[in-house]
């Protein structure tokens, strides 16, 4: 008898990542495509449909052949995708926009009037999702203020992965992963809200049936069949968003664990038991299953802003390769704790949380002739960690105490920024083996709806850490003085956001 694989597929804003998993857990081979997001103005983030669609099909059909070659089978395909894509198709499923993915700060301005208003608060407390451009409510909200003559043409209103298995599948429906990052979705009914369907004017037969993240469909349309023969009978099963599925994928699932992402963004979010919101919406709730939602907060900056420091610092002085990496770094450590008195706020692109403000900006603080380029770039780690904190500490607020982080990312791979950041944060920061955790934790859900697992607890025991960073109590204890005044001062810029907005946009 053949041996099994399960396939577990993450469409992400840069690129489709596909591995095959044994039952073991073990991963056996790794696919990846990427695609690029255009920009054709100030504020847009689009990606197009069918360099999405080709990505995720190679990445299938290679994965297919791949097995084949060594006489195994593929028994399920399970998807994983970033939150908050959007897209509108007309009555002949045709697109009606590009795919507008959570970058994408158009609607900034007719959210900020909505924030003003006592409805934000409102909404926030029926759907676990802050008032913010990223959502697909606030696209929505977009285009029915400013181009409200393409929503009459409107027939479906979908995200990536609901597009592309209404394409392969037929079938028009979404998890609930997916669904309670829109907006539209009410975590106590787990549904629709008919409330905010009103406010936007949409028909609910515009919006996907919510199905659970173990539901299975199967490639039968001809379109299917044409592009993957050979998988009309293998289960594909929907899946959840890449934040849910991470944690499922790294075993966080425990009271007191928590999963940190940092990489070109950052994020961290823990899985608690029942629906929580925070008072000063600053973080979000998003539901796996009725024992799971996921409580954390996603920052738009983070490995980008130390990369923006290296070319507009660094890059004419070096050439930057490994070695150069670890040269700076190794000059980064030799920085004190808060780089001599200089802050960074790195909002280069807005912010997510823990401030949810689109048309924040990055600057740096307490600039003295003194500062070197060396010291600059240790002020944008600090910077990050220091967002990154105000986000651990929501959450602690409104689930409990963090004791362990399981940590992911291209942070990992530098010995000086891991200890930093475990310091900032003081808090341990575990490393586990597991390298694609949104793939794995997809093949997982795909266990389960097969039948192979009872619970996803069930794999926290698979994974296995390779590394553990403690914080130091000298240095984690000057940054915790240094934290309130990150807070003070960041509070203080944030009067000035408009301003400089306004400022920028003068002819």
């Amino acid at each position: 008898m053949k041996q099994e694989w399960t396939l577990g597929v993450d469409i992400g804003t840069t690129q489709t990542k596909a591995v095959l998993f044994a039952k073991t857990g073990q991963a056996q081979k790794s696919f990846y495509q990427k695609y690029p997001t255009s920009h054709p103005k100030v504020g847009y983030a689009e990606q197009s449909l069918q360099e999405i669609e080709r990505a995720v099909l190679f990445c299938i059909q290679t994965a297919s052949k791949y097995a084949t070659e060594k006489n195994r089978t593929i028994k399920a395909v399970s998807f994983s995708s970033a939150m908050h894509s959007f897209v509108l198709l007309d009555r002949q499923d045709e697109s009606l926009t590009n795919l507008i993915i959570w970058a994408d700060t158009r609607s900034e301005s007719v959210i900020e009037k909505l924030k003003k208003s006592k409805l934000a608060q409102k909404f926030y407390t029926k759907t676990g999702v802050p008032t913010h451009a990223m959502s697909p409510f606030a696209k929505y909200l977009y285009f029915k203020k400013e181009e409200p003559e393409l929503l009459l043409k409107v027939d479906k209103i979908l995200g990536i992965k609901e597009y592309l298995l209404y394409r392969l599948c037929g079938e028009f429906v979404s998890d609930y992963g997916c669904a309670s990052a829109t907006g539209f979705w009410n975590f106590a009914t787990k549904d629709w809200d008919e409330e905010i369907l009103s406010f936007l004017a949409i028909k609910r037969n515009q919006l996907p049936t919510l199905v659970p993240p173990t539901y299975q469909l199967r490639p039968v349309t001809e379109f299917g069949q044409t592009v993957l023969p050979e998988m009309s009978a293998i289960p594909f099963v929907i899946g959840s968003s890449d934040g849910i599925l991470a944690n499922v994928g790294l075993g966080a699932l425990k009271d007191g664990q928590a999963t940190l992402s940092l990489g070109t963004s950052g994020a961290i979010r823990t899985m608690v038991h029942k629906p929580q919101i925070d008072v000063q919406t600053q973080t979000f709730c998003y539901m796996l299953d009725d024992t799971h939602w996921l409580v954390g907060g996603a920052s738009s900056n983070a490995g980008n802003a130390f990369e923006w420091g290296i070319k507009q610092l660094l890059s004419s002085e070096i050439n930057f390769g490994k070695k150069e990496y670890e040269q700076l770094f190794e000059e980064i450590e030799h920085i004190p704790v808060g780089s001599d008195g200089l802050f960074f706020f790195p909002y280069l692109c807005g912010e997510r949380a823990p401030i949810w403000d689109a048309k924040a900006s990055a600057s740096f603080v307490g600039l003295t002739i003194k500062h070197t380029n060396q010291a600059m770039m240790r002020a944008i780690l600090e910077g990050v960690a220091f967002n990154l904190a105000q986000i651990l500490k929501e959450i602690i607020q409104i689930s409990g105490s963090v004791t362990e982080l399981l940590s992911t990312g291209g942070f990992s791979n530098s010995r000086v920024w891991k200890q930093l950041v475990a310091d900032v944060l003081n808090c341990p920061l575990s490393f586990p083996e597991t390298v694609e955790a949104c793939c794995y934790g997809a093949a997982v859900v795909a266990w389960k709806s097969l039948g192979e697992l009872d619970s996803y607890q069930a794999v926290a025991s698979l994974n296995t850490i390779q590394e553990l960073v403690l914080p130091k109590p000298e240095q984690s204890a000057q940054y915790q003085q240094l934290y309130p005044v990150f807070k003070e001062l960041q509070g203080t810029m944030a009067t000035s956001y408009q301003k400089l907005r306004e400022v920028s946009n003068l002819k």
